[in-house]
């Protein structure tokens, strides 16, 4: 993995966060994984896309934009797979409420699992 990635690892992720993520990714695991600003880690399957899902949100950060926004106070997330997404929008908008949606059992039950506490 080039330097250049591992830093943008670090710099989105943090040290312990970036380490947990690089370590699922190359071995392929199922593990969990603590976002830089998140007060609680996620867990990612192996042979899945949660690790591509997660990149998407935490590192390549594709909510962003959101972030000037003022006094959001709910956000319906459809299609919350593993709940990525909504453990962002509650991590970023701290007195939001946020009602997630996922119609697949098997991810429903991983949404449920990462966003309980």
């Amino acid at each position: 993995m080039p330097v250049k990635q591992i830093a943008h690892y670090l710099s989105k992720l943090g040290a312990t966060g970036a380490a947990s993520y690089v370590l699922l990714c190359a071995l392929k695991i199922t593990g969990r994984v603590r976002p830089r600003g998140v007060g609680f880690p996620l867990t990612l399957r192996r042979n899945s896309s949660d690790a591509q899902v997660f990149k998407q949100v935490f590192v390549e950060q594709e909510y962003a934009p959101l972030c000037d926004l003022q006094d959001v106070q709910l956000v319906i997330d459809c299609g919350a797979y593993v709940g990525c997404s909504t453990t962002y929008f509650v991590s970023t908008f701290r007195h939001c409420e946020v009602i997630a949606v996922e119609p697949d059992e098997g991810n429903f039950w991983s949404l449920a699992a990462n966003v309980a506490p």
